[in-house]
């Protein structure tokens, strides 16, 4: 699949919803293109594992829309490989992160400004003491319709 869009140049969005896709790369796979700016992988079978070819991938340098809505991601794990990502939308999966694993997730990910991560299990948001560096250019986060309490996020 993703040996015919690299042949497509000048392609910039990618819409693969609703399929069965649980592993979007594989090593020996040739990348999709360098112009490609929006991946939308929304309601398929990614699990953290197959998340993670595409954390994990010089495929994306320009990457700046990520959508992984209603997956089964557990712990996503973010590389500085995406520095171009603006907009991460995880939504309906089962990320279970808690205070400083919500923000080693998202370290490295520098012009990352929307971040939605409702409809999880997310405990808690921040730990005691930590600073928040990595969420400095974020300007909109959704923690709805998660576990949170009071108690954890302060």
């Amino acid at each position: 699949m993703f040996r015919l869009i690299h042949q497509m140049s000048c392609l910039r969005s990618v819409n693969l919803s609703c399929n069965m896709i649980s592993q979007p790369l594989e090593p020996e796979q040739e990348y999709p293109p360098s112009s490609l700016d929006t991946l939308n992988l929304n309601y398929n079978c990614l699990s953290s594992q197959g998340s993670q070819s595409l954390f994990d991938s010089p495929a994306f340098p320009r990457l700046t829309h990520l959508l992984l809505i209603h997956n089964a991601i557990k712990i996503p794990v973010m590389t500085n490989r995406l520095t171009s990502l603006q907009s991460l939308l995880l939504c309906a999966n089962q990320v279970n992160c808690q205070g400083s694993q919500l923000i080693f997730m998202a370290s490295g990910l520098d012009s990352l400004r929307l971040l939605n991560l409702c409809n999880n299990r997310i405990q808690e948001v921040v730990n005691h003491g930590v600073k928040i560096s990595c969420f400095d250019s974020l300007v909109s986060l959704d923690l709805s319709h998660n576990v949170v309490d009071e108690q954890g996020s302060k």
